[in-house]
């Protein structure tokens, strides 16, 4: 495993393994590098890239400025086509079809997930203290959690749109308890997490052009939702429904479950193999034997 925070000691690297005659296949993140690393062959350096997304494409565009042309990088389409200012791709990235490439393995394997949560469900259900609903099913859930983190995707275009550089890395979902929060009362959160007074700053307009563009977002939920997001808002909506399950929980045990039949329907595998196979290299595999 080879992983760098610093762009520039990243791009040295990615030389060095380049010029020394290896094909790299750099991942964003530790979530990405953890799924693909049992499912590539050896004759491929796969290299995790810490830092950020940011600094990835920064690399990926410097490695493609200077034509080497054996390097593919993995990146988080994040909310690329709905943002006022775009970031474009260089040839040599592939993006997420959704907003992220745990989100792409869900989208393709639906099952996964609902499995997952029929597992939780019936664990609670067979506890003695249980309040959860007869009726409640992991499809219910599902969809309820997608609404729900669909609100911090409309502040995160709203903030990335108006230069707000609002720091978003806090769970929001959870900070509001067993309670399901309002638009006005995630805008409000946000402020006061980023040192603002909703008594200065004008929370209504603010509110109203993220319910704008919440409403814009309604024709293409599941692929405009972040993990993070999204596992935070169903965690927020199991509490609402008295099920003891934590955003943590819920991610590990639905990334741990992806086996290879499941990457093999995602559209980025063939994307992967065709890149590999161009190249001679054997691509990726199935360990498992699935």
């Amino acid at each position: 495993m080879i992983e760098y925070a610093n762009p520039n000691s990243l791009y040295n690297e990615v030389v060095m393994l380049l010029e020394s005659g290896r094909r790299v296949i750099l991942t964003e993140g530790d979530v990405d590098f953890d799924i693909l690393k049992p499912h590539m062959h050896e004759d491929t350096s796969l290299v995790k890239g810490e830092g950020g997304r940011e600094c990835v494409l920064r690399v990926a565009d410097r490695i493609y400025d200077r034509g080497y042309l054996d390097a593919l990088f993995l990146v988080d389409k994040d909310f690329e086509g709905v943002l006022k200012f775009p970031r474009t791709f260089s040839a040599n990235v592939l993006p997420s079809e959704c907003h992220d490439f745990v989100m792409d393995l869900i989208k393709a394997c639906p099952m996964l997930l609902r499995l997952v949560l029929e597992q939780i469900l019936n664990r609670e259900r067979r506890s003695t203290k249980s309040k959860v609903r007869a009726e409640v099913t992991s499809e219910e859930l599902i969809e309820s959690a997608v609404d729900y983190a669909l609100i911090m995707s409309a502040v995160r275009i709203y903030s990335l749109d108006n230069r707000r550089d609002w720091d978003l890395t806090v769970p929001i979902f959870s900070t509001f308890g067993r309670t399901i929060a309002t638009v006005s009362q995630v805008v409000e959160k946000i402020l006061q997490i980023n040192g603002q007074s909703i008594d200065v700053v004008d929370i209504g307009s603010i509110v109203e052009d993220v319910e704008g563009a919440l409403s814009s977002l309604s024709r293409n939920k599941f692929a405009l939702v972040g993990d993070h997001d999204f596992f935070d808002a169903l965690a927020a909506v199991c509490r609402n429904e008295g099920i003891r399950a934590s955003s943590k929980d819920l991610s590990e045990r639905v990334v741990g479950a992806i086996r290879c039949d499941v990457m093999f329907n995602v559209f980025w595998f063939s994307e992967i193999q065709r890149w590999c196979h161009a190249r001679d290299l054997k691509g990726m595999r199935c360990p498992c034997g699935a």
